[in-house]
């Protein structure tokens, strides 16, 4: 799907070079604008193409086609089927995953994912995009998940993602109720050798990185079976909150391979809101999403005694 960048050079932008432009007024990487470069009409000024090192004048139009028409995820199988759209426009989508269902296609999903989900909304509309996910969550997992419709917004999100600025909370039913009610986990995370798709606590020299998990006991069954966690991590680690969660001595509810009771058919863990700048508008975006419904089934078949109220973006 083409997509372009225009604007009209102002007073105070008069006298830089296109680079200089492209660079600090959309924050486009080196890489994009190389791209750019080379395509058809890549780089216009005043509907002439134009090298980076172009001196621009106030009131001039500049442009860059940052996807042709023809770019798509054509590797991936277009789906038929039902997605549940929070919000879209013509950067950006956020979708509510339920559980059981892959995020990209893999060894035995190869088109049944959120991927081939998106591929056939879009083919259905007449639309071609490359599919770009900004943070992924497990198979098992559900909740909100954002894509993005080209690659300079996902660049802006990652960064995002990098230094904090993009949010995600979660909701996690535990097997029992920690003794301390809140507190960060930084114990670093690694594949477990000794279990396929497994990870485990372990040092640095085990192959272990950097991962903080944050939580947030906001309620308990009364006779302390289980809790409910609101979590957040700085890091985004595989595994990461089920990991430290079963480190602490709390995997959670569903989560048999990380030795959870198997009292659901996965692990309950709901990514339930999502807060971002927009790529492109600047602005502030939230989102969040309600408790899935046998996670909810599960709280209401117990007594539960809260102890906070849940966060709010």
């Amino acid at each position: 799907m083409e997509k372009k960048y225009s604007c009209c050079i102002s007073e105070e932008e008069a006298g830089h070079t296109v680079k200089q432009v492209l660079i600090y007024k959309w924050k486009l990487g080196t890489g994009q604008i190389k791209k750019a470069k080379f395509r058809k009409n890549g780089i216009t000024v005043n509907g002439k193409q134009v090298t980076v090192r172009y001196r621009l004048e106030q009131g001039d139009h500049l442009e860059i086609l940052l996807e042709d028409r023809n770019q798509s995820s054509s590797h991936l199988i277009p789906v038929n089927g039902n997605l549940h759209i929070l919000y879209e426009d013509e950067d950006i989508l956020v979708v509510e995953k339920p559980a059981g269902i892959v995020c990209h296609p893999s060894a035995g999903h190869y088109c049944d994912s959120m991927a081939n989900l998106l591929m056939g909304y879009f083919a259905e509309k007449g639309e071609g995009y490359v599919v770009r996910l900004a943070g992924r969550l497990d198979k098992g997992t559900s909740g909100l998940l954002l894509y993005t419709k080209h690659a300079p917004a996902l660049t802006q999100l990652e960064k995002q993602r990098a230094d904090g600025r993009m949010k995600k909370i979660y909701y996690a039913l535990l097997t029992g109720c920690p003794s301390v009610s809140e507190a960060d986990i930084t114990e670093p995370i690694g594949a477990d050798p000794s279990v396929p798709m497994k990870q485990r606590v372990c040092s640095s020299s085990e192959g272990g990185a950097e991962a903080k998990t944050h939580y947030r006991i906001i309620g308990y069954e009364e006779n302390g079976t289980f809790s409910l966690a609101e979590i957040t991590i700085e890091t985004g680690r595989t595994h990461q909150i089920r990991t430290h969660m079963a480190w602490l001595g709390h995997p959670l509810l569903g989560d048999v391979l990380y030795g959870g009771a198997p009292v659901l058919d996965r692990p309950a863990l709901h990514a339930c809101s999502l807060s971002f700048i927009h790529p492109v508008k600047g602005t502030a975006m939230g989102f969040t999403c309600e408790i899935p419904q046998d996670m909810n089934d599960y709280l209401n078949g117990h007594k539960i005694i809260r102890t906070e109220v849940i966060s709010k973006i």
